[in-house]
């Protein structure tokens, strides 16, 4: 009994490697946030030569993949495939996720992965077949949208190939990926997680290397702790998506009220110097005033000189003038004088 439970240990212990507890660089909103820990136990355990994904939207999912392949310096090729302008489902957005992708991806990722912005269908045909080792089917969920990338696409996977489904865990809204995994998971080695939405892993190739064959022959007990430890794990970086935005949203609301306080400083600064000029432009009339004033006392005064200075004069002219005059006329002038 203690050997076999020493063993099952051991089983355990191989599906939760190192690579599991690696923390995604990118992390946006995503319905594939909790996924990522066993997307990098399952790429360093595949090691794809060729990982396609059919619907990438901001690129999470994806770029959790194209991190650990950096990490590991695997000789994988990366496509992503989406039109990036959404759907019923995943909602429809403008340029802006595509931009924001392009500008976080192709520094980081450019060497090994391409974004095809195009339909599934007219990325098909630039694929072999038997050459992708990891597919990702996460595009339309409805039962008949996902059935056809399936169908379609399952030539092209390889004999090491494994096929991914998200949202197997879903059954509102149209969602049909279910019924889908219903008819597949007991056809092909398989195994799902239900958190995050449900993520389905199916063993489409016969050559899947033993380590990943190996999550899908687990007995009850033991798909219960895997499911435990990658739910503990995805929750994680629920909290840290939760974190990032909490610390931008504080920072731009930091920015904001600098702008702010800056601003208002800048009001301030111009109400004193409005001001300033104000008293400036008071004290300068009141001086302009006091030199007016002081220029019409100024006048008025030289007027006054001026209006004694002719009544002076005139008198003196009419008392010359009255002295010529017989006496009768003379002291007429000099009353009126």
């Amino acid at each position: 009994m203690d050997v076999q439970a020493a063993e099952s240990d051991k089983e355990i212990i191989e599906l939760m490697s190192p690579f599991a507890t690696e923390i995604p660089e990118y992390v946006p909103f995503s319905a594939w946030h909790e996924h990522a820990p066993f997307a990098f136990w399952l790429t360093a355990a595949l090691k794809p030569a060729c990982f396609v994904e059919l619907g990438a939207h901001n690129g999470y999912s994806y770029m959790a993949v194209c991190q650990l392949v950096k990490l590991l310096g695997l000789p994988t090729r990366a496509y992503a495939v989406d039109t990036w302008e959404g759907d019923d489902h995943a909602s429809f957005y403008g340029e802006e996720v595509i931009q924001n992708l392009r500008a976080v991806h192709d520094p980081k990722y450019g060497a090994f992965s391409r974004l095809l912005r195009m339909r599934f269908d007219q990325a098909l045909p630039s694929f072999p077949d038997a050459s992708i080792d990891l597919l990702h089917i996460d595009g339309r969920h409805g039962y008949e949208d996902v059935c056809e990338d399936f169908y379609s696409w399952q030539s092209k996977v390889s004999t090491r190939g494994v096929v991914l489904f998200h949202d197997t865990n879903v059954r509102e809204r149209g969602f049909g990926v279910w019924q889908l995994w219903a008819e597949l998971k007991d056809k092909y080695p398989s195994f799902e997680f239900l958190h995050g939405h449900g993520l389905g892993v199916l063993c489409v190739g016969r050559d899947v290397p033993k380590s990943i064959l190996r999550l899908t022959q687990l007995n009850d007990q033991q798909i219960a702790r895997i499911r435990a430890f990658y739910w503990s794990l995805g929750s994680r970086i629920s909290e840290i998506h939760l974190l990032r935005n909490t610390e931008a949203d504080l920072w731009r609301r930091f920015g904001e009220a600098n702008a702010m306080i800056a601003e208002l400083q800048g009001l301030q600064t111009r109400s004193e110097a409005d001001l300033r000029k104000l008293s400036s432009d008071l004290a300068q009339e009141q001086q302009n005033v006091v030199g007016a004033m002081e220029q019409t006392e100024s006048l008025a005064s030289q007027l006054k000189l001026m209006e004694q200075s002719r009544s002076w004069r005139f008198a003196l002219r009419l008392q010359k003038i009255a002295a010529a005059m017989p006496a009768p006329v003379r002291k007429i002038v000099q009353k009126m004088l």
